[in-house]
């Protein structure tokens, strides 16, 4: 009882820091601990990312790193396709080295998510503790970031390396914090500010690593947004904004291992493309959402009733809780008044506009086209035309709320307790009042407004499968469901009624407001506890024997990404990384526009290209979601032909147009692009075999008796590069140039040939270099001011 009442006390000690991260650590085994020390279950709903991706991304990258390989490119998936440069592969986080490297991938996957619900919590109670606010009330602080909407809904939909890199803005948030400060006496003031650059550059670099850019984006543009604010109201200007350059340049430099390979592949990839405005602003945060902030299930979630609302529930969801909302109108309102009292009013208000400045910001950019501001980003910031997902900017407003209800129970008083009593009061009236018209009513315009919108995809496939009669039922169901939100609402609203009049007398029993406010977000997240049985899961990978050799391609359309666990190979893949010509190249089979290529690709229909994907075996999606293996009619091309006849064209359209001509036999003509050197001569006759093959490097041997192009059937990138294996061998230069649009073909003259084609790793070693001169340069700063603050200097400028 002593610990846990120093928690209430305003002074940072370690030992209360234990104590609230402890609290913090049961907080998240009480969520998480029934999925983790399970011997089945794993994260992730069924059909969603952990158990549809994840678990084969993560199982080949750290089998690949247990065989002492950085794996550069993945051969499973997309005919091949840039593995460490897709962010997502995470290789680099060093967060996963122990728990990949040492743990079973189920084991792994669960403890990660664990791990960063819990580092959630503690580096936003860090961030809030450094800030103006309460041990107390940073630790509800805290506990609400590891429960909000933004972040916990993410688990649900498998969302891994989501919830490893957004752990790491509230870090950004404290360093920045720290380079801003103004109170200390110079020498102090210094060497916290170098400290914070330090700290500030860490988590930057890790969220990097983490696997997810678009949120390194978002944290970018949000403490941007914060620091520019705080800066106008600075004296030393200059020295500010070098300090937060400085951060930015030095975690970018850590993390150059990570950005310059993805910078290359980013290239060679459908990553490069400009979406569609239309397709870059799906789902943005629907305006009616903002609800969800106090109503999670108003248009229904995990839990009561299937989501109906626009796009995802997880993407779209909001949820902090009712008293959360309650008291950050009261820290709002709280002006420059804080729990630390060595912290100035200016200084407090100037942090304040700052948050304010930024949440509105994100939360603008959050709402996507629902203001012409996503609009005026498509056009002139590079990167919005990129990315879609604009609602993840509210992840970064979720903090604005954060800090502000922490913040509102430090001021809490007799006072303000009966004027936020008053305001609950009203919210139950209005409530109850909505509840009826929603539950009474025949026509919902609002419903009506959702299903228009074309997107919800609840309403579009009830259109698909109910009758008229039906849906209409379902219309009045989604009513109904919408008027028991609200009805919930009020009652949770007149319990705060009661529970505010209650501190209005009793001021000591304000503590009641950190169970009132995070008791309801708790139980709402548990039902973001998505979870799947992983020996079920893995048991629906298998692929017939003969397509394990690496001849051969298979097409399941049940789990694109299986193969990277099984070890098969995948002729479509679920993945932004699929090289720009391979989609294109699969567009056209399907009959789709190559311009309009995404990482989406189906095998609906057999075509006669499919045997220069090597494809043999299809299983497609059934009603129970299990179908047996189909084998092609056509059989496959093997992974090198030894061919003579080729033709040049110019431009995709062309090379395109050719191969889909009915004179066009992959078997015995390739398509090039330009002429090849030397030239082939029709008539060659010769033999090909591998000798050795890993994930982005192979051993090739070729005996011809003319000059021949070797065509290689696996995805063509400008990273590829071929060299003699041997110094005595008939040629001295080779080239790999792109045939039949998305494959790679080497012009040989006529003898012997043993090839090594290899994915170049350039770019990995430049990005290592200066990650590792960086990270040099970073803890000899860091040895350099590893030294106690003056506690004596810090006494004589407060009591000044």
């Amino acid at each position: 009882m002593k610990k846990l009442a120093q928690l209430i006390q305003h002074k940072l000690t370690p030992t209360n820091i234990f104590v609230a991260w402890g609290v913090l650590l049961l907080l998240t085994l009480a969520l998480c601990g029934h999925v983790l020390f399970s011997g089945d279950l794993i994260f992730g709903a069924p059909g969603t990312d952990i158990p549809q991706q994840f678990i084969a991304w993560r199982n080949f990258g750290f089998k690949e790193i247990s065989a002492w390989n950085v794996p550069l490119w993945n051969p499973h998936i997309y005919g091949g396709a840039p593995y460490l440069g897709g962010f997502q592969a995470a290789l680099m986080y060093p967060l996963n080295w122990p728990l990949f490297m040492l743990m079973d991938t189920r084991v792994a996957i669960n403890t990660s998510i664990v791990l960063h619900c819990f580092l959630m919590g503690a580096f936003t109670d860090a961030w809030l503790r450094q800030a103006d606010i309460s041990p107390l009330a940073a630790l509800m602080g805290g506990g609400l970031a590891i429960l909000a909407g933004t972040y916990i809904s993410h688990v649900y939909a498998g969302h891994l390396p989501n919830l490893c890199a957004m752990v790491w803005l509230p870090l950004i948030l404290k360093a920045v914090d720290g380079v801003l400060i103004s109170d200390e006496q110079e020498q102090n003031r210094s060497l916290k500010q170098t400290r914070s650059v330090l700290l500030g550059a860490f988590a930057l670099a890790m969220q990097v690593f983490a696997g997810h850019p678009q949120y390194v984006m978002i944290s970018v543009i949000a403490i941007t947004a914060y620091s520019i604010i705080q800066i106008y109201n600075k004296k030393i200007q200059w020295k500010i904004a070098i300090n937060l350059i400085v951060m930015f340049s030095l975690g970018v430099g850590l993390s150059a291992v990570q950005l310059i390979p993805s910078i290359v592949a980013g290239g060679e990839t459908i990553r490069s493309r400009a979406l569609q405005e239309s397709f870059a602003a799906m789902f943005s945060l629907p305006v009616e959402n903002l609800i969800t902030l106090a109503m999670p299930n108003v248009f229904g979630g995990f839990q009561l009733q299937p989501y109906f609302g626009r796009w995802y529930y997880w993407e779209v969801c909001l949820y902090l809780g009712s008293g959360s909302l309650l008291v950050c109108v009261l820290g709002i309102r709280g002006g420059g008044s804080g729990a630390n009292q060595a912290k100035t009013n200016d200084e407090i208000k100037n942090r304040h506009r700052g948050l304010l400045g930024m949440g509105m910001l994100t939360l603008a950019i959050a709402l996507g086209n629902a203001t012409s501001l996503h609009h005026f980003l498509y056009v002139n910031v590079p990167g919005f035309d990129r990315v879609r997902g604009m609602s993840k900017f509210a992840y970064a407003t979720t903090f604005v709320v954060i800090y502000f209800s922490s913040k509102g129970y430090d001021v809490l008083n007799k006072n303000s307790a009966r004027k936020l009593a008053m305001l609950a009061a009203c919210c139950a009236c209005i409530s109850y009042s909505i509840s009826i018209v929603f539950e009474w009513s025949r026509q919902n315009p609002l419903i009506e407004w959702i299903g228009a919108s074309k997107e919800s995809y609840l309403f579009e496939s009830a259109k698909q499968r109910l009758s008229e009669d039906t849906l209409l039922s379902f219309e009045n169901q989604a009513g109904l469901a919408i008027a028991g939100a609200f009805n919930r609402w009020g009652v949770e609203m007149a319990a705060w009624t009661a529970l505010l009049l209650l501190i209005s007398k009793r001021v000591k029993y304000k503590p009641l407001v950190i169970l009132g406010a995070m008791l309801p977000v708790f139980i709402w997240a548990q039902g973001a506890m998505g979870f799947t049985s992983y020996s079920e899961q893995i048991s629906l990978w298998n692929v017939p024997l003969d397509a394990l050799d690496g001849k051969y391609r298979v097409a399941d359309q049940i789990n694109k990404n299986s193969s990277m666990y099984t070890g098969a190979l995948e002729v479509s893949g679920n993945d932004p990384g699929v090289t720009t010509r391979y989609a294109e190249l699969l567009a056209a089979i399907e009959g789709r526009n190559p311009s309009e290529a995404s990482q989406y690709i189906d095998i609906l229909q057999p075509h006669a290209l499919h045997v220069l994907l090597r494809l043999k075996y299809v299983r497609q999606a059934s009603p129970n979601g299990f179908s047996e293996w189909l084998s092609v009619l056509d059989p496959p091309m093997p992974q090198f032909t030894l061919m003579s006849k080729y033709s040049v064209k110019r431009g995709r359209d062309e090379v395109l147009a050719h191969m889909l001509s009915p004179e066009f036999d992959p078997r015995n003509e390739v398509v090039l692009e330009q002429e090849p050197y030397p030239v082939p001569e029709l008539g060659g006759r010769g033999v090909v075999k591998m000798a050795k093959c890993k994930a982005d490097y192979c051993v090739v041997e070729a005996s011809i008796e003319k000059p021949m192009l070797l065509l290689m059937t696996d995805a063509w990138s400008p990273s590829w590069q071929v060299r003699s294996y041997s110094e005595s061998g008939t040629q001295n230069s080779y080239q790999i140039q792109p045939g039949d649009h998305a494959f790679r073909v080497i012009a040989l003259e006529a003898g012997e040939h043993k090839l090594n084609i290899y994915y170049s790793r350039t770019a990995f070693y430049i990005g290592g270099i200066i990650s590792s001169a960086v990270l040099v340069v970073f803890i000899y700063i860091l040895g350099l001011n590893f030294r106690p603050i003056n506690s004596r200097s810090r006494k004589k400028v407060h009591t000044a």
